[in-house]
């Protein structure tokens, strides 16, 4: 999760996790991690194939307490058109609450036994459609789906690391929910896009972002 592959590493928190396992070869394994361990995943496994590592957050609560946070926010993930709806709600454009959650998936290659992303029931989901480190297939594919339907005309950003060097690209969900990814051979990749969708005041945030990635290397 996260931009630019930088961030912090987190300790395993059972109470800041809705969901955590691991997809192989038609299995699902839960995480066996305990609560502080760091690594939040440390696990070894007993089949091939590609692992599908899926992690979802319990909601969390920020408050947006500068001026121009919010536009900000919405103008980089490409969700300025909800600018207005805020304001047709009347809403001010400080000292609102949002919540957030994130829904991400990790995808890595145990041995040499082909396998394939597939969609696990998450909320906010990304699949790829070619297996990254055993295809040919080039570019690669994937597509973004929001309670199991494909999403279209989405903004995602995608980071990609090739040798300590983070490039940022945006591209755009076409009407299957479809991107196409031209990545360099021994780069790391990682998919992200946000969608936010409007709460009752009455729950005490006004919106929930929904936060999905999914990250994977090429050979």
């Amino acid at each position: 999760v996260g931009q630019h592959f930088v961030g912090d590493t987190q300790p395993y928190l059972p109470a800041n996790t809705h969901r955590f396992e691991i997809d192989l070869a038609g299995a699902t394994i839960p995480v066996a991690a305990r609560i502080g361990d760091i690594p939040a995943l440390d696990q070894a496994v007993t089949d091939t194939g590609l692992a599908i590592v899926a992690h979802v957050s319990n909601d969390f609560t920020l408050e947006y307490g500068r001026e121009g946070l919010f536009e900000s926010f919405l103008a980089y993930e490409g969700l300025t058109p909800m600018l207005a709806e805020h304001r047709r709600r009347g809403l001010p454009m400080t000292g609102f609450k949002e919540r957030y959650q994130r829904f991400a998936k990790a995808l890595v290659q145990v041995g040499d036994r082909p396998g394939s992303d597939r969609r696990l029931g998450l909320a906010f989901e990304w699949v790829l459609q070619s297996n990254p480190y055993l295809s040919s297939q080039r570019p690669l594919r994937a597509r973004l789906y929001w309670r199991g339907e494909p999403l279209a005309g989405v903004q995602a950003r995608l980071f990609v690391n090739t040798r300590g060097e983070v490039d940022e690209r945006v591209v755009t969900t076409d009407r299957e929910g479809g991107v196409e990814l031209v990545l360099p051979s021994g780069s790391e990749a990682m998919l992200n896009a946000v969608q936010l969708r409007e709460l009752p005041e009455s729950s005490g945030a006004v919106w929930k972002s929904y936060w999905s990635s999914i990250s994977f290397a090429l050979p």
